[in-house]
């Protein structure tokens, strides 16, 4: 590592940020590594933060080699969504740590209100934490624009809101045994918008760039599946996009726009249904001449309208019996 050189301007080679990390395997510390995230800053800083993070892992090789799942089979909230960028073979690169194949989705940092993408940058899309993220997109000063700069611009802001390839997402936070046909496709196609395009006012100095993207909306429909054991288990059901493009203004020597990126997560696990049986229902058929016929005496008569009504009420009886049973 270069040591740290100060100019009257600026410094270079300072330790913003500091990673210790400790391997243990086998009953002791197999090893230790220390990881300097260097910069150049302004000497006119009045002061500066160091950042520094202390982690013990219980491995036996690095951790930038080690397989980190974000569930298990379901994602797990705040956990990273695990994405592939890759045409084909999704699973499979995942699951290759021999690779450097990064699995996360990345967006850049506000730094100091900038837009800012390194390799120190976490600002990783994790499942179930809606954020939004704004900061200031700088374009570098060439003097007198160029026709197509606009263009340029815009390129540059795909490459930040990651609108320049496609993205496949995994439904699940281990996405073992998924076959490509099964991981989400987030197809990003920004042709389908107005074209960009720019004017140039020598006069007034300003450039006038036509249809910019500028933000972009992320959409995770996600529904719990939990199950006997498993809990807090989540699958993500589907993934949608929106991008805003306006007309923007621009001086010359301050070619700068604000970006935006909004994260949303909606739950739309459906709540239990109960259902309840009906009433039972009992269907009794007699005989049409069941009750008939009777003696045509008085006496008669009148004993034959008491085993009616006796007969009545013990039919009655027992269907409501059936019925509360």
């Amino acid at each position: 590592m270069d040591e740290v050189t100060c100019t009257e301007t600026f410094c270079t080679n300072v330790a913003l940020k500091i990673d210790y990390e400790f391997y243990y395997h086998d009953l002791k510390i197999i090893n230790a590594t220390i990881k300097l995230y260097v910069q150049n800053i302004s000497s006119s800083l009045p002061f500066m933060s160091q950042e520094i993070n202390v982690n013990f892992y219980i491995a036996n090789k690095s951790i930038d080699f080690i397989l980190q799942l974000s569930g298990n089979p379901g994602y797990i909230r705040g956990l990273p969504v695990i994405v592939s960028y890759a045409k084909n073979n999704h699973t499979e690169l995942f699951y290759n740590n021999t690779l450097a194949y990064k699995s996360n989705m990345v967006f850049p940092d506000n730094k100091n209100g900038l837009c800012e993408m390194t390799h120190t940058s976490n600002n990783i899309v994790k499942f179930g934490v809606n954020k939004r993220t704004k900061c200031l997109y700088v374009h570098p000063s060439e003097g007198v624009p160029k026709t197509d700069i606009c263009k340029t611009i815009q390129s540059d802001i795909n490459k930040l809101l990651k609108l320049h390839n496609n993205i496949s997402i995994s439904p699940y936070g281990n996405p073992r045994d998924l076959s490509d046909n099964l991981w989400l496709n987030l197809e990003i196609n920004t042709e389908r918008q107005e074209p960009v395009y720019g004017q140039f006012n020598g006069k007034s100095l300003k450039l006038h760039c036509y249809n910019l993207i500028t933000r972009l909306s992320l959409i995770f429909m996600y529904a719990s599946v939990d199950e006997n054991a498993y809990t807090r288990q989540n699958k993500i059901l589907s993934v949608k996009y929106e991008v805003t493009a306006n007309n923007h203004s621009f001086y010359v020597d301050d070619i700068s726009i604000v970006t935006t990126i909004d994260i949303s997560f909606m739950d739309v696990t459906k709540p239990s249904v109960y259902e309840y049986a009906g009433s039972p229902h009992l269907n009794i058929y007699l005989p049409r001449d069941f009750f008939f016929p009777f003696p045509p005496n008085t006496s008669a008569h009148m004993s034959t309208t008491c085993i009616m009504i006796l007969l009545c009420c013990v039919i009655v009886f027992f269907a409501n019996k059936i019925t509360l049973e």
